[in-house]
């Protein structure tokens, strides 16, 4: 679990929720679309320009994440959703992230994590 919290964290996320018993773990990144140090387009596929003239200001990525054990190992499992948000700070769209590549990096990170964490480092 700590090495979960140290990836989401290394990733921009704010751990909003973190529950050790239930091996639960929810947090949010956020965009603000105007800053043009962000690429809202390779984190949300739109243009910040297209997402703007949308009355966009604020786009999010959301992830809640389940950590068990499962005999002498243990199970994950994370869900990742992307929000954009207009002015009033309604979601305009909502879309879970089905991309194995995203998921794929993600897990390296974690494995990566968990092996500094092994090693103590």
């Amino acid at each position: 679990m700590k090495a979960m919290l140290n990836v989401l964290q290394d990733e921009g996320f704010i751990v909003n929720n973190a529950n050790p018993l239930l091996g639960f773990i929810s947090g949010i990144k956020e965009f603000d679309v105007n800053d043009k140090t962000i690429d809202v387009k390779k984190e949300f596929g739109q243009g910040s320009a297209k997402v703007r003239w949308s009355g966009i200001t604020v786009a999010a990525i959301e992830s809640t994440a389940n950590i068990s054990e499962y005999g002498h190992q243990t199970k994950v499992r994370i869900n990742f959703k992307r929000k954009l948000l207009n002015v009033y700070g309604n979601a305009q769209s909502i879309h879970e992230i089905d991309d194995q590549q995203y998921y794929q990096d993600f897990f390296a990170k974690v494995d990566k994590a968990m092996f500094l964490q092994k090693q103590k480092i």
